[in-house]
């Protein structure tokens, strides 16, 4: 082939290379430009120049040419740098860089630099591309963005919830850093293993059933589950599984997004358990008022009937008619009976009213026993345990007899007058122990006095019942229902508390805690009575108290003694008489509860009369006022309802120094 042969192939594959690369520069929206040594000739084509902005007929030098490049970079500096190594040391360049078209919209581009030297081996010429970018980098940029999103979003839901991923079978497939961190087991642990490595087994079958059933359906599932931890402890998860369903239509895997509710859920038992206990407080103050209001009036009319009996017994004493005597022996017999049940309701109320003494358990148990030892058959073998020697505490002996006596009498009857009972005494520190009959929690240090038996026991559910009034776990007949109401009232009126422990076939602990005490003993208010009858005749009595019928009986029974009385329905009316100054008397003897002005206001306004002034305080029930805490309300004395006639002539004498 001949040279010019040669030369016109050359030119023509040349040529059809520049129409090619046009064709795709067309094609693919790229611009095409060189710049030529030394004249700095710059020639755009392709779609250069609608990529700047400008006409197809506009004509660029390289000056202008960069001019179109931002100031903010990447833009006018890093072209130049890159044009400039080019130059100097011919390397290619391949750079994004913003630019600002002819009608003022920023872009980016894509430029490449390749330098194209002649046949000497010279540089000839600059060439290259570049190419609008916006779309594709603000596609990047968008996913960058997406992708950020997508790490916050991840960040915030791991520091917020447990998650998981799980095949069908229940197979773990992922699990979160929260999951981890909650179970105390590692990803190595958990990555493959099954679902059940976390299960508390807290919940029942039934349970498991409906939550298989329910995502396997493709339904939700969202509920509380109990999960274990590594360690055996459990922890509460508010819990949503999600089932993923494939393209066939088919649950494939699922994910569990939870919660830890742990916190959630001891506050909520705690709160249920001060609801709970708050209730039975209420119940148990509302018996008791209920309770203290009956007793109040059944005392009055007590008062009434039994008094009568006895004055009638005194008038009629050396009579013939022997069933006269009997048939007021019975009143009187009746009236006692109702009379000691009236006192266990009160007791239960309030406690006992009589005067709280220093007693050594260590002393007062044997003592007790000697009186216990002949109700108990030889089939019942007592024992009595002193953990601790020297045990005191506060309360009326009465009290503690009558405690200790209910207590093992109830255990008689539980091992069915055969068996174990034993009595223990120690002295404790209390933390986190709560009373049976009243719910609160007992805290320092007690006295404990136990009466444990190995009987039947007693279920749960009537735990909650039996220091209620009239409520019985025996037979109709056997029982009145007041044994364990008036231990509430005593141990409580103590300042004390009880715990019930008991298996049903195992048996019973009753366990009785009392405030230690050390030292002095209380000092009794209680004037005693005179033991042979008084002469108090001529003495002056003023009687206040609402119940007509008691009235009239105190009138009847002072007068027979010579006694002068006055008496009065209201105590309003008696507070105008006392302040106009025409009633004055040697004892003042008041109601305590009456409507409008009680007892220790019509006393207070007595004292303030006359600073001399006697007054007996007379209640057949009080929250206020007792045998203990009379004289602090100024009283003279205090007489409980209904009143015991020889009792209240030794009082007056008393109080009068009459002999």
């Amino acid at each position: 082939m001949s040279a010019k042969s040669s030369d016109l192939e050359g030119s023509q594959k040349k040529g059809m290379d520049d129409l090619l690369s046009m064709y795709l520069a067309e094609r693919l929206s790229i611009g095409l430009w060189r710049l030529y040594f030394p004249s700095n000739k710059v020639v755009w084509a392709g779609a250069a120049h609608a990529i700047h902005g400008v006409e197809p007929d506009f004509i660029p030098t390289l000056e202008t040419a960069i001019d179109f490049y931002d100031s903010i970079e990447p833009g006018e500096k890093a072209i130049t740098e890159a044009i400039d190594r080019a130059l100097k040391d011919g390397v290619d360049y391949d750079i994004e860089c913003r630019l600002i078209t002819a009608k003022g919209n920023r872009v980016w581009v894509r430029t490449m630099g390749h330098v194209v030297k002649n046949k000497d081996g010279e540089q000839g010429y600059l060439e290259g591309i570049i190419q609008d970018i916006s779309a594709h980098k603000a596609l990047i940029d968008e996913a960058v963005l997406q992708k950020n999103e997508l790490e916050y979003l991840t960040d915030a839901f791991d520091h917020h919830s447990i998650v998981s991923a799980g095949d069908l079978a229940g197979k773990i497939i992922y699990c979160n850093e929260a999951f981890q961190k909650t179970s105390g087991y590692t990803v190595d642990e958990l990555s493959g293993a099954n679902h059940r490595i976390t299960n508390s087994g807290m919940h029942d079958d039934q349970f498991w059933k409906n939550f298989w059933e329910t995502i396997s359906s493709g339904n939700v599932f969202r509920g509380d589950i109990c999960n274990r931890k590594k360690t055996g402890e459990i922890y509460w998860l508010d819990t949503t599984i999600v089932p993923h369903i494939n393209e066939q239509g088919k649950v494939d895997r699922y994910m569990a997004i939870r919660t830890d509710i742990t916190e959630k859920r001891v506050t909520e038992v705690k709160q249920k358990s001060l609801e709970k206990n708050m209730i039975q407080m209420q119940k148990m103050e509302a018996i008791g008022l209920a309770v203290g209001g009956i007793a109040h009036d059944f005392n009055n009319i007590l008062a009434v009937s039994l008094g009568y009996a006895q004055l009638l017994q005194l008038q009629y004493q050396e009579s013939d008619d022997k069933r006269l005597l009997n048939y007021l022996k019975n009143i009187e017999s009746s009236s006692l009976r109702a009379k000691s049940l009236v006192e266990k309701m009160l007791a239960f109320s309030r406690g006992s009213s009589e005067e709280m003494v220093h007693i050594n358990l260590s002393a007062r148990i044997p003592e007790f026993l000697k009186l216990l030892h002949p109700l108990l058959p030889a089939t019942v073998d007592m024992e009595v345990k002193y953990f601790e020697e020297n045990v005191s505490v506060f309360i009326a002996n009465s009290s503690m007899d009558q405690i200790l006596m209910n207590l093992c009498l109830n255990a008689k009857d539980a091992i069915d007058q055969k068996g174990h009972i034993l009595i223990f005494v120690n002295q404790v520190t209390l933390s986190d122990e709560s009373c049976t009959s009243c719910l609160s929690k007992i805290t320092g240090d007690y006295a404990e006095i136990s009466v444990m038996d190995n009987g039947y026991g007693i279920d749960t559910f009537k735990l909650s019942s039996i220091f209620q009034p009239f409520y019985s776990t025996k037979g109709t007949g056997k029982g009145s229902g007041m044994g364990l109401a008036v231990i509430h009232g005593l141990v409580h009126g103590a300042g004390g508390h009880i715990v019930v422990k008991s298996n049903v076939g195992s048996g019973t602990v009753f366990s009785i805690y009392l405030p230690l005490v050390e030292g002095k003993k209380l000092k009794s208010n209680v004037v005693p009575p005179s033991k042979e009858p008084a002469s108090l005749k001529g003495l002056h009595v003023v009687i206040v108290d609402d119940e007509i019928d008691i009235l009239e009986f105190f009138n009847d029974f002072f007068s027979s003694y010579g006694i002068e009385i006055t008496t009065y329905h209201s105590s309003p009316e008696f507070l105008h008489d006392l302040e106009m100054g025409s009633v004055k008397a040697d004892v003042y003897l008041l109601d305590i509860t009456m409507p409008r002005v009680d007892g220790i206001e019509v006393n207070r306004q007595i004292k303030q009369k006359y600073r001399d002034a006697k007054a007996i305080a007379v209640s057949g029930y009080s929250e206020y006022i007792n045998a203990s805490n009379f004289k602090t309300h100024g009283f003279e004395a205090f007489i409980e309802k209904p009143v015991d006639i020889e009792r209240i002539l030794g009082v007056l004498a008393g109080i009068m120094n009459v002999k």
